[in-house]
C-alpha cells in the first residue's frame, strides 16, 4: 500500500499527507503545497463562480479534518455560496463543524443585512423577503442572530422521518439574488480593502 517493502510507524501517516498535497496542488495548480494554498483557491473559485458545490463541500470537510479552522474562509465567501452549502449539508443530513461554521456565518451576514449596517445595506424589497424566507425557515415571525444556527442544529439532531427536508430558498427570487450579488461585491470590496 505504501510501496515499500516493510512497513515502518508512520508510513500511512506519510502516506496519507503526500496524497493530500497531491489532491490540493492538483486542485490549486501548484506543482506544490503551501499553507493557505487551497483556502485561497477555494475563495477564488467561489467568487469568479467556478466551483461544484461537492468540491467546496469536500475541501471544508478536509481542512476540519486537518484541524484546521474554516471560520475566516467562510467569512469571506458569497452569500449565495453558503446558502447553498447549507443546503447541501441539509440534503445529505449533515452534521458537525462545517455545518456550525456556515450556520454561524450566515446568521453573522443577516444579522448585517437585517440590522442595517451601514456597509452592507439591502433594498427594503430584499431585506422583506430576507425576512419571510428567514421567517419560512426557522418557524419563527421575527429574525434574532442565532436563529439559523439554532434552526440548523434542530434539523441535524431531528431523528424523525423528516429529518432535514427543509431547505433555506432565498435565491429563488431572481431579484434579490441580484441584489444580493451586489451586496457580497460590496462585501467583498471591504474584506479586501482590510487586508
Amino acid at each position: 500500500m505504501t510501496g515499500q517493502d516493510t512497513y515502518e510507524f508512520g508510513d500511512l501517516t506519510r502516506m496519507a499527507d503526500q496524497l493530500a498535497k497531491d489532491k490540493i496542488s492538483n486542485y490549486t495548480g501548484k506543482a506544490g503545497y503551501k499553507f493557505g494554498d487551497l483556502s485561497k483557491e477555494i475563495l477564488r473559485r467561489t467568487w469568479e463562480g467556478e466551483y461544484l458545490l461537492e468540491d467546496v463541500w469536500l475541501a471544508l470537510k478536509l481542512l476540519i479534518s486537518y484541524g484546521l479552522g474554516i471560520t475566516s474562509l467562510t467569512r469571506l465567501m458569497p452569500i449565495k455560496v453558503l446558502l447553498e452549502l447549507i443546503n447541501v449539508g441539509l440534503a445529505q443530513q449533515a452534521t458537525g463543524r462545517v455545518m456550525e461554521v456556515l450556520a454561524g456565518t450566515l446568521d453573522e451576514r443577516m444579522k448585517a443585512a437585517l440590522t442595517g449596517n451601514s456597509k452592507y445595506q439591502l433594498g427594503d424589497i430584499t431585506k422583506d423577503k430576507l425576512t419571510r424566507a428567514l421567517q419560512e425557515f426557522t418557524g419563527k415571525e421575527s429574525y434574532k442572530f442565532g436563529d439559523i444556527g439554532q434552526k440548523i442544529s434542530s434539523l441535524a439532531t431531528y431523528s424523525g422521518e423528516q429529518t432535514n427536508t427543509k431547505e433555506i430558498h432565498i435565491l429563488d427570487d431572481k431579484t434579490m439574488a441580484a441584489e444580493l450579488r451586489s451586496w457580497d461585491a460590496k462585501f467583498q470590496k471591504d474584506a479586501m480593502d482590510k487586508t
